[in-house]
């Protein structure tokens, strides 16, 4: 899910003949920073992260694993530092757990991710360019079990 985005969430419980029952249900999030649920099972993401829904009904309960990825990387600036190295700053995200910054290849004709940073840094030092026209563009990731769900990337920036 996007954050302010919003899905309802279904559900049926059935007895042992397979017919439905007609049961209270209650919802709860176990991260309301991430996303909220509504006492008919409207989940409404709010920031980047992982969470778990459950509905519980009588003694029976589900729980299932939504995931708000980031929001686009925005406020990106390009300075140069010194000879061969220049800085990325962009404006810093809550929930994420980390930036990819890739760098356009001309010989591939494609952007390659050349370094990952931590969710408490909202900068990034390339080293060891040559004299040239660069190309660079950023986006943030949360991580979900083993797997990494990226948000959208920045605008393409250029430096030369």
């Amino acid at each position: 899910m996007k954050p302010g985005s919003s899905k309802y969430l279904k559900y049926s419980i059935t007895n042992i003949n397979d017919q439905a029952i007609n049961k209270k249900v209650r919802w709860k999030s176990d991260n309301l920073k991430v996303a909220k649920v509504s006492s008919k099972g409207k989940v409404v993401a709010v920031n980047a992260g992982v969470c778990k829904i459950t509905c519980k009904a009588g003694i029976s309960n589900k729980r299932i694993r939504v995931v708000v990825i980031p929001k686009k990387v925005t406020g990106v600036s390009v300075v140069k530092t010194n000879s061969g190295n220049l800085q990325l700053k962009w404006k810093k995200q809550t929930g994420v757990k980390g930036y990819a910054i890739y760098m356009f290849d001309s010989d591939l004709s494609e952007f390659i991710k050349v370094k990952t940073v931590g969710k408490n840094t909202s900068a990034a030092v390339i080293r060891n360019l040559k004299k040239g026209k660069y190309r660079f563009k950023i986006r943030a990731y949360v991580n979900a079990g083993f797997k990494k769900y990226y948000g959208d990337f920045s605008k393409i920036y250029t430096i030369k």
